[in-house]
């Protein structure tokens, strides 16, 4: 079964690389670029909206002329996959949020996302990279990790930064949609990760109705990077476990 693999904000396909190496499926599995992000940065203004941004995706994938599939998303991708379900339920075996939710943004976190707009404007995208991604890691992590991964980011356009910062803010609630899903999903927490806390993503998981959640002991909110092989094994067996609800389910 294939599995379609969206990146998070400020990133790109290349987020996904380390963690491949070390999966077994790594032939069945795709990354896309989001719009705004990647190979698809000049096409930013397809990602002014998370519905907008689901539209992109299901665009691209249309053209892999795939069946059934699992879409599982990191973060901002997260947020994506769920509206892809919602608008494409037909497309899909199964959904998985990797450091992602399925609440809105609060209002103090819009207000937060405002500021940010703000601060890309005046100072651009690359002191914005430097301020943001050290953040989505423990301390812990290597710093030539943190190092690297703000290099990857210099894709990341203030176009494109502007507009997914705009379709976070405005994004909908979708955790009654996710309650009501009835096929698998994976949740992924990371055990520090303080922006979408693992208590969060519990409470979600308890209510969904067919749940695989697993917890990275030493990730904030970057496991594909900060635990690679742990990752890959739970991408692993997440396939596996969606090929035999799909047989049982048939």
């Amino acid at each position: 079964m294939k599995l379609i693999l969206l990146h998070g904000f400020c990133e790109d396909h290349r987020i996904w690389d380390e963690m491949l190496s070390h999966s077994e499926y790594k032939s069945e599995i795709i990354c896309i670029d989001l719009p705004g992000f990647g190979n698809h940065a000049s096409s930013y203004r397809e990602a002014t909206s998370i519905e907008k941004m689901a539209d992109f995706i299901k665009g691209e994938i249309t053209k892999l002329e795939l069946e059934k599939f699992l879409l599982v998303g990191h973060s901002l991708g997260g947020y994506v996959t769920l509206a892809y379900a919602e608008k494409y339920p037909n497309d899909l075996a199964g959904i998985g949020l990797f450091h992602s939710t399925a609440t809105a943004d609060s209002e103090e976190r819009k207000d937060a996302r405002s500021k940010t707009i703000e601060f890309v404007k005046a100072n651009g995208a690359e002191a914005y990279h430097r301020v943001l991604i050290p953040n989505l890691f423990r301390i812990e992590t290597k710093s030539e990790v943190v190092n690297q991964t703000i290099v990857l980011a210099r894709l990341a356009k203030s176009e494109g930064i502007i507009a997914a910062l705009e379709a976070m803010r405005h994004r909908l609630d979708r955790t009654q949609f996710l309650q009501g899903y009835q096929k698998p999903v994976l949740f992924v927490a990371g055990e520090k990760d303080t922006l979408i806390p693992k208590s969060q993503i519990m409470q979600q998981a308890a209510s969904c109705e067919i749940a695989m959640t697993r917890v990275l002991e030493h990730s904030a909110h970057m496991g594909q990077l900060e635990e690679p092989e742990e990752s890959a094994a739970i991408i692993d067996y997440f396939i596996e476990f969606s090929e035999q609800f799909s047989l049982a389910s048939s």
